[in-house]
C-alpha cells in the first residue's frame, strides 16, 4: 500500500535525523548519509548529470539541505563504486 505524501515526509525525516547519542563523530553520520544517496544514485541509475542526482534526491525524500550540501560527493561516490565494480569483474 503507498504512503501518503505526509507519511512520506515524516519518513524522510525520521531517515535524514542522525541518532540522538552521537557515538561517532559527525563526519561518521554524514558519510553514511552519502553512502545512502549514493546507493539511491546507483539503483535509479541517476549518474549523467548533478542535476538528475538533485532531481532524484529530491524526489527520494531527502532534506533540501543535505540534497544541496550533499549530492556531489553522493554522485561522486556513486561513481566511483561503478567504476569498482567494473574494475574488479572478472
Amino acid at each position: 500500500m503507498p504512503l501518503s505524501p505526509s507519511q512520506r515526509l515524516l519518513a524522510a525525516r525520521l531517515r535524514d535525523r542522525p541518532p540522538p547519542l552521537l557515538d561517532a563523530p559527525l563526519l561518521c553520520i554524514q558519510d553514511r548519509l552519502i553512502g545512502r544517496m549514493a546507493d539511491d544514485l546507483i539503483a535509479a541509475d541517476a549518474l549523467a548529470d548533478e542535476g538528475d542526482a538533485i532531481r532524484l534526491l529530491m524526489h527520494n525524500g531527502y532534506s533540501a539541505r543535505n540534497v544541496f550540501l550533499l549530492a556531489g560527493k553522493a554522485l561522486y561516490e556513486a561513481r566511483q563504486r561503478l567504476i569498482a565494480r567494473e574494475m574488479s569483474a572478472p
